[in-house]
């Protein structure tokens, strides 16, 4: 068999995998919310920087693809725009019977560092100004969805992105295979980067923490230098404060590796969630932990790591790695992370 049997299945796969969307940040997503007085989007995931996606999945052999998907998609953001946080936190919740602050918290495992009031004031104002991100999740892309995705991106405002999503599902027997594909995020960025969106860039975000810890700065300055130079993506955040997002190869998988937030104090932030989800294999996560345990006060930043089963985040404040040897010794623990040796089911 190949392909999905309904559209039910793609959107249960998107729903338990929102990876899968490359979003950039953890997400909270929920299924089938109701849109007052348009009816009910098949997903919507919501990020720990307040960005909202909504979803609408469809198979290559519904007639709908070709035309009305747009239109539904784009009806859903205009039922959502200008509501305010509790709105929209009451519709989330009626679906899922938690709170919208409290599935983001948890999606993203943040503790200490978690400021509530600052995410509904950016989930607020993003619904407000009608900021999301819309995608079309499709098992089959057409040549002139392609066309409509990057047309919008072209002429649309800046507050809205549109993307596709080709999820190339194949079964035989026991075995399954999916290959994920996603179109019109050149189209988007271009139109992002030169739009006044509040997403931070470069400028911005070294800026910001360059205020908060001059003396970090540098070595933060240096991880994004091997990074870029080395292949990396770097995804900026939306939120209110400036961060950044670093993904890299891992041995034979693309993870997100780090990110640093630049608030009161800033940290770096290790993502070993992300990369247990991506098969990077916990012998090679130790090994980090190993390396960068050596640094005076990170040790401690690192405990429970293992324990969790890597389903945690590390944050190191940045003052930590502020000295030209710790510096040092977390470039070569990142380069040695890269390269290191693993096994067959290590990524």
């Amino acid at each position: 068999m190949s392909s999905f049997v309904r559209e039910g299945l793609l959107q249960a796969m998107l729903a338990e995998s929102p990876d899968l969307l490359e979003l950039g940040e953890p997400v909270a997503v929920v299924r089938e919310m109701r849109v007052p007085g348009v009816g009910k989007v098949d997903l919507v995931a919501v990020g720990l920087s307040g960005q909202i996606t909504l979803i609408e999945c469809k198979l290559a052999e519904n007639p709908e693809i070709r035309r009305s998907v747009v239109g539904q998609v784009f009806a859903y953001a205009a039922g959502l725009w200008a509501r305010s946080y509790d709105e929209f936190d009451s519709l989330f919740a009626a679906r899922t019977g938690r709170s919208l602050a409290a599935a983001v918290a948890e999606s993203a495992g943040v503790q200490e560092d978690w400021d509530e009031d600052a995410f509904r004031r950016s989930v607020g104002d993003k619904l407000e100004k009608g900021q999301f991100d819309l995608f079309i999740a499709v098992d089959g892309i057409t040549d002139e969805l392609k066309r409509v995705v990057s047309y919008l991106n072209e002429h649309t405002v800046s507050e809205i992105r549109v993307l596709a999503l080709e999820l190339d599902y194949r079964a035989d027997d026991d075995v399954e295979i999916l290959v994920p594909k996603l179109y019109g995020q050149e189209s988007a960025t271009r139109k992002t980067r030169s739009s006044a969106r509040g997403i931070w860039d470069e400028e911005s975000f070294f800026g910001a923490l360059a205020q908060e810890c001059p003396e970090g700065e540098p070595v933060i300055r240096r991880l994004y230098d091997h990074a870029v130079d080395g292949g990396g993506d770097i995804s900026w955040g939306g939120g209110v404060r400036p961060s950044l997002t670093v993904s890299l190869t891992v041995g034979t998988v693309r993870a997100a590796v780090w990110r640093c937030r630049t608030d009161s104090p800033p940290r770096w932030v290790l993502l070993f969630d992300w990369m247990q989800r991506r098969g990077v294999s916990p012998e090679r996560m130790q090994r980090l932990v190993n390396r960068l345990g050596e640094i005076p006060g990170v040790a401690d930043e690192l405990k429970g790591a293992e324990a969790s089963g890597w389903r945690t985040r590390s944050r190191i404040p940045v003052s930590f790695l502020a000295t030209p040897e710790a510096g040092d010794r977390v470039v070569f623990a990142i380069e040695e992370f890269l390269d290191a040796p693993h096994s067959n089911v290590d990524g």
